[in-house]
């Protein structure tokens, strides 16, 4: 039986709890948007992570995933992959969502992306990178 190729504009990736999809952005590549209206404070995903040391991440750095890991604050290095949509939330300014560590007890360091503010369906959710940008920002 064949089968007629989908459009790739129809298709998307969603969480778990249908809040979220991950959809082509031309310009971008991919970002990540509200099936549904969102209000602000509203847990949008947990993400688990991989630690990575500083080694992991010099490796990293020549590869893909250069800008996909995030680093911490602290006095000390620390650095996390998160393994779900968090990774792939675009940049914006001003954003509608943050990112916070989360300590996951055996399960480690986890990701948690939140709105900060009501996101409307169908708008792609963004945080701020905190770091100085490697690109040209888009609308």
């Amino acid at each position: 039986m064949s089968r007629r190729p989908i459009s790739p504009r129809r298709l998307a990736v969603r969480s778990g709890d249908r809040l979220l999809e991950l959809r082509a952005v031309p310009g971008k590549g991919r970002g990540v948007f509200a099936r549904v209206p969102i209000p602000a404070g509203r847990l949008l995903c947990r993400c688990p992570t991989l630690a990575l040391g500083r080694a992991d991440c010099d490796r990293l750095n020549e590869t893909v995933l250069a800008k996909h890991f995030f680093t911490g604050d602290g006095p000390d290095f620390e650095a996390w992959l998160g393994l779900g949509l968090v990774t792939l939330v675009n940049h914006g300014v001003p954003p509608n969502a943050d990112w916070r560590y989360v300590d996951g007890g055996p399960l480690g360091c986890l990701i948690e992306l939140v709105a900060t503010r009501p996101i409307a369906a169908g708008e792609e959710v963004t945080i701020d990178y905190n770091t100085p940008l490697w690109f040209e920002p888009l609308p």
